[in-house]
């Protein structure tokens, strides 16, 4: 005997199929959003916090205090150091140390000569700060005004 309200059918199989997708759904959505929280963060070699100060009075000049660049040294354009800009043209953190030291890429070649040198300047701990610090910085996305040479044709 049913009572008032209840549905005189059982559910059908499609009705229970979508139920137990969503639910599996719901269950791969959390799973994610657990399984992305539990992964460590970066480990940083330096100091952010210090970093930033070093970073302000050493780089803000030219690369921007958000790290952005854009501003004009010379005949040259300073390039964004937000790490989403420097991690694909160095790919570790000892290679852009190295940069930021002896004002040299990868392959020995040298960095614009705007770019001072800071062996001697700052020593190992400030440059892992001003590294750290620049890990922190938020990624930006490409500007979508900006044209490329395919672009203009």
């Amino acid at each position: 005997m049913r009572g008032p309200g209840t549905d005189a059918r059982p559910p059908s199989r499609s009705r229970a199929i979508v139920g137990n997708a969503w639910t599996a759904i719901a269950v791969l959505v959390i799973g994610l959003g657990v399984a992305t929280s539990l992964q460590p963060a970066p480990e940083l070699d330096g100091n952010p916090a210090k970093g930033g100060a070093l970073y302000q009075s050493n780089c803000t000049r030219c690369h921007a205090a958000d790290g952005a660049g854009g501003v004009v040294v010379g005949a040259v354009v300073a390039p964004d150091v937000c790490w989403s800009a420097l991690a694909p043209t160095f790919g570790s953190t000892a290679r852009v140390r190295h940069a930021i030291l002896s004002g040299l890429d990868d392959h020995g070649g040298q960095l614009d000569p705007a770019m001072p040198r800071f062996r001697g300047r700052l020593i190992d701990a400030e440059i892992d700060n001003i590294v750290a610090f620049l890990q922190t910085l938020p990624q930006r996305r490409p500007d979508p005004k900006a044209t490329t040479a395919a672009d203009s044709g």
